[in-house]
């Protein structure tokens, strides 16, 4: 038990181990904590035709900020689009006047874990989520001023 090389805080290097004589590859090559490069991408793939508004922002929102996303994940991040999707639907429907019916609201929370739980498969925690930019669209130094110097000359 323990000792000099049992692979906690002591952990013998790979040179040691080859110095000794005591390497074997499939003990010691593909340690945990290697650190494995991320796929670089280059630009945002086009979203799938049949999201809905919420859902192309949220591809939008997804690839710009999750930089290990793959073409591999492309099902999944669609599956995500699509429950926000659904979940605007739903909130929408909920939220007309006519149509405050308790029993939807319960659809709306579900839809919402659901697509909480469809983010988490993504690899995403509530902190990432939070973390996450809402806004989509990166504003330019010039367009804020703009903004303020316009909100300013406005009369109060």
């Amino acid at each position: 038990m323990g000792g000099l090389g049992s692979g906690g805080q002591n952990r013998i290097s790979i040179e040691q181990h080859r110095r000794r004589g005591t390497f074997r590859p499939k003990r010691h090559a593909q340690r945990i904590g290697d650190v494995l490069p991320l796929p670089v991408r280059g630009e945002i793939p086009q979203p799938p035709s049949h999201l809905g508004l919420a859902g192309r922002d949220e591809w939008t929102r997804l690839w710009r900020n999750i930089s290990g996303l793959t073409e591999r994940d492309y099902g999944l991040v669609t599956l995500v689009c699509e429950a926000a999707d659904q979940c605007r639907i739903a909130y929408q429907d909920w939220a007309s006047p006519k149509r405050r019916d308790p029993k939807l609201a319960r659809v709306l929370v579900d839809l919402r874990k659901g697509y909480r739980e469809d983010l988490a498969l993504l690899g995403m925690s509530a902190r990432d989520r939070a973390a996450m930019a809402p806004n989509t669209e990166v504003e330019s130094p010039l367009e804020s001023l703009k903004r303020k110097v316009v909100r300013l000359r406005q009369p109060s």
